[in-house]
Formats: structure tokens, C-alpha cells, sequence
């Protein structure tokens, strides 16, 4: 069974912003994206690469190179990531630090979290839902969310894009209620076969920051997802680093962290240097002609 992030639904859903691509090798798809200079390049799925059973790296950057991409960018899942990564690649460097649930260890929240998840559910109620039946809910806490933050790029998702994502295998939403309307909602991805479950996206109102709904939202969903091995809550907000507000948001909740690592490869030297001005190596940030 392939892994919802590997998964041809879950390509489809970036189909506005890139092209989808499966390559065999991985067990993987990777987007395609157009270059403003010319050619076309490949990225890995938002958040995270998940690479099948005994994925073949070399060739899939093979297969990459002779689809005459330039280059190839991407964050492998760490709980699929092949031990050689960091070998075939030209680039890996650390990425973010995911917090995780661990349930083979104690799961224990912070105290100041358990003392704000006891006090959202005096304010609100927590239940599973099916994201299709609450597509314009959701839209209108992820519109608020994307003005609030400024956000743009694979993650400024449209209204046709959430419809493609709420027909994705094992996508989960948790919701939490106040007065009858979705305050805050969590949408989660797991993947039984492996074991492992992962934040996707999470967005609150107003109303639901000021009634800390979100708390509640993470305490149902860790233990709703309590038969799963791992589940990964993610990192902070964009290149954050481990002082941002959702970092600590998170890691009151988490009992183990997994480094996550940015991987990128050069597949035509020749061209990326024509674009880059002249860059011949891989360096950070990655590609270097979109970082003009």
C-alpha cells in the first residue's frame, strides 16, 4: 500500500502550483515546476518526501535527470528516509526538528497544557470529522490563517485544492465546536502500514484562539491516533527556530523529537549553472536561480 504522501490523491492536490510525478524507484511522486529561465525542476510534496520499501535513490535521480529536469529538492519523511540519502544526494543539511509522539514511551503533557486542555473543554467540544462535510468551515479558518501569516507558495491552497485534499486516503480532521460552529480544526494523515501519523494542516477563528480550542483539538487527536507508533506533530512556522511560539505550542505536547533534513541533487550541471550565474555546486539556499 502506498503512503497517503506518496500517494497519486495527494499529488493531485498541488496540481495548480506544479506537476505531478511518479517515480517508481522511490514509490514516490514529485512536483514539477516550470523555471522562469527556462526548463523545469522537481520538489518534493509539502511537508514531507515518504519513500516506499527499498526506494533506489540513484535511480530515481536517474529517471529525474533523463526526464531533463535540472534539479531536485525535497524533505524526506524521517520515519521513511533510506540510510543513504546523505550518500546519493549532493545536499542534505538539517532542515527542523519535529516534535513527536512516541506512544512506546509515557505520554505526558506539560503541565501548563494539561491545565489549558482542562480548560478549553469546559468551553468547547471535540469531535472526528469527515473534512467533505465541512469544506467551507475549513476554508474560512485556513483563509483567516493564510491573512493572519502572509502565506503564499505551495502551502496558499485553493478552494478546488481542499476538495482534491478531503479525497485523500486516511486524512483525518478533528474538530473542536463552540455554540454549534468549528472553532479549530486539525487535519492529520496516517498511514497504518508504517505505523506512523502526521499533522498536515491546523487552523483556529478568533473564537477559538480565545477559548484555546486548539489544546483540546491535540488531546483528542493523540488520543485518537494512540494505536500508531509515532505521531509527528510537525515543526514551527516556516524556517522558525526552536524559540517560536509554535515549536513550544507543540512540544508541550510531545515526548521525542526527529531531525528532518532538506535534500537537493544537481541532475544538469550545465543548465543550473547557466541559471544560477554561474553556480556549479550545491550550496543552501537550494536552487540557487530561485534564490536569484
Amino acid at each position: 500500500m502506498t503512503h497517503p504522501y506518496a500517494s497519486a490523491a495527494y499529488a493531485e492536490v498541488f496540481r495548480e502550483a506544479a506537476r505531478p510525478l511518479w517515480v517508481p524507484a522511490w514509490g514516490a511522486h514529485v512536483l514539477t515546476r516550470d523555471i522562469a529561465g527556462g526548463g523545469r525542476d522537481a520538489m518534493g510534496v509539502y511537508p514531507l518526501t515518504a519513500f516506499g520499501p527499498g526506494a533506489d535513490l540513484r535511480a530515481g535521480l536517474d529517471m529525474l535527470r533523463a526526464q531533463g529536469l535540472v534539479s531536485v529538492g525535497l524533505v524526506p519523511d524521517p520515519a521513511t528516509a533510506p540510510v543513504d540519502i546523505e550518500a546519493v544526494f549532493g545536499l542534505c543539511v538539517p532542515f527542523k526538528t519535529h516534535l513527536l509522539v512516541d506512544y512506546g514511551r509515557e505520554v505526558r503533557f506539560s503541565k501548563h497544557h494539561r491545565y489549558e486542555v482542562k480548560k478549553a473543554l469546559r468551553d468547547v467540544s471535540v469531535q472526528t470529522v469527515t473534512l467533505v462535510d465541512h469544506l467551507d468551515a475549513w476554508r474560512g479558518l485556513y483563509a483567516a490563517l493564510t491573512e493572519r501569516h502572509e502565506i503564499g507558495g505551495m502551502t496558499a491552497f485553493s478552494p478546488e485544492a481542499f476538495e482534491r485534499m478531503a479525497e485523500v486516503e486516511n486524512l483525518t480532521a478533528v474538530a473542536a465546536f463552540a455554540e454549534g460552529a468549528i472553532v479549530s480544526m486539525h487535519l492529520w494523515i496516517t498511514d497504518p502500514a508504517s505505523g506512523h501519523g502526521y499533522s498536515l494542516l491546523a487552523a483556529s477563528s478568533a473564537e477559538g484562539y480565545r477559548r484555546s480550542a486548539a489544546y483540546a483539538v491535540y488531546d483528542a487527536s493523540i488520543r485518537l491516533f494512540a494505536g500508531l507508533k509515532t505521531l509527528n506533530l510537525g515543526a514551527g512556522a516556516g524556517l522558525a527556530t526552536d524559540d517560536d511560539g509554535l515549536t513550544r505550542f507543540k512540544k508541550g505536547f510531545a515526548n521525542a523529537e526527529a531531525q528532518a533534513v532538506f535534500c537537493g541533487a544537481i541532475l544538469d550541471e550545465a543548465r543550473y549553472a547557466a541559471l544560477s550565474g554561474g553556480v556549479t555546486t550545491t550550496a543552501t539556499p537550494f536552487p540557487a536561480y530561485r534564490f536569484a
